[in-house]
């Protein structure tokens, strides 16, 4: 679970601090496209939430574990505003 090995959420920090862009890769590396509406939702806004407890910064940018996602994930995407896949 990320957030839980300091060293690396350092790194990321330094690396946002330099410019990189954050992106949210599901919560447990998930096959999003198999998973109603409803549960995508709830998975892209933990993540989200995640990233800004953990990192302060706002993440706007998924991809999809498996590169599988569906009319749903989009759907979901904008509910918990996401606008790049």
């Amino acid at each position: 679970m990320f957030g839980k090995d300091l060293e690396i959420v350092n790194k990321v920090k330094l690396a946002i601090d330099s410019g990189s862009e954050v992106s949210v890769h599901g919560w447990n590396h998930e096959d999003l496209a198999t998973r109603s509406f409803e549960e995508q939702r709830l998975l892209l806004g933990n993540s989200k939430s995640r990233m800004k407890e953990i990192l302060h910064c706002n993440v706007n940018v998924l991809v999809p574990p498996m590169f599988s996602f569906n009319q749903n994930t989009l759907a979901a995407m904008h509910e918990e505003d996401y606008n790049i896949i």
